[in-house]
């Protein structure tokens, strides 16, 4: 069985954004889905924001100054900006590579975010993901999926392992146009 998910994961600031961000540049107009960056004042990180790869939405993830009943750290999460972009970007995926970073802690409050998830590994949607490496429940079967390769960026050469992880996306971009 062929690969239909590649979920990049490794510890925070290992280069998970920096790697998914290229590959999305490089597959250009064959994506959908968002790219999550940070947020810094005076080189403090004080949140994130997503950012559709349709370049339509922007929404605040999180911040450190925002009140919410969710929260990761001392973020709080605005899981209806979220939710917004969710419902922006990802309504008509025919044909389309999915990128999402990232399925985390963050992201993973929203219903609607799990719900978009686990349908898309109901399908054969082809999906790079960046994901968190720590255990959780719904993480976990996404991981153990048999059409689903896990990469971690701590894991080895970094120049070594983005060379693959570019040869994989590339492998399924080609299927897309098949």
């Amino acid at each position: 069985m062929s690969v239909r998910r590649l979920l990049i994961t490794g510890p925070p600031r290992c280069g998970k954004t920096t790697t998914i961000q290229r590959l999305a540049t490089e597959l250009g107009h064959h994506c959908t889905g968002f790219i999550t960056r940070e947020i810094s004042k005076d080189g403090i990180r004080t949140g994130f924001v997503a950012k559709s790869l349709s370049g339509g939405v922007e929404s605040i993830l999180a911040h450190t100054g925002l009140t919410s009943a969710y929260r990761v750290g001392k973020y709080g999460v605005d899981i209806v900006s979220f939710e917004r972009l969710l419902l922006d970007e990802f309504n008509n995926l025919n044909g389309k590579l999915v990128i999402i970073d990232e399925i985390g802690k963050m992201e993973l409050y929203s219903a609607k975010f799990r719900r978009l998830i686990s349908e898309l590994w109901a399908t054969e949607h082809l999906v790079i993901a960046t994901i968190l490496k720590r255990p959780h429940p719904f993480c976990d079967v996404l991981k153990s999926d048999q059409r689903t390769l896990v990469i971690d960026l701590s894991q080895g050469v970094q120049q070594t392992i983005n060379e693959r992880i570019r040869n994989i996306a590339s492998q399924m971009a080609v299927s897309l146009v098949r």
